[in-house]
């Protein structure tokens, strides 16, 4: 088996599903505060450090 580079192997899908993952840990965190808004529609979410 050839190794691909991970954007021909991972569907966007799978992508976003991880990065929910990660989220819902991170929104379990005592030292994390996550703010939702909406986006252009791609689902790239901005991602902003509170100090």
């Amino acid at each position: 088996m050839e190794n691909r580079p991970t954007s021909e192997t991972l569907i966007p899908l799978y992508v976003q599903h991880e990065m929910l993952t990660s989220f819902q840990r991170l929104s379990r965190s005592d030292r994390a505060t996550i703010v939702a808004a909406p986006t252009d529609g791609a689902g790239a979410p901005v991602l902003l450090t509170v100090r």
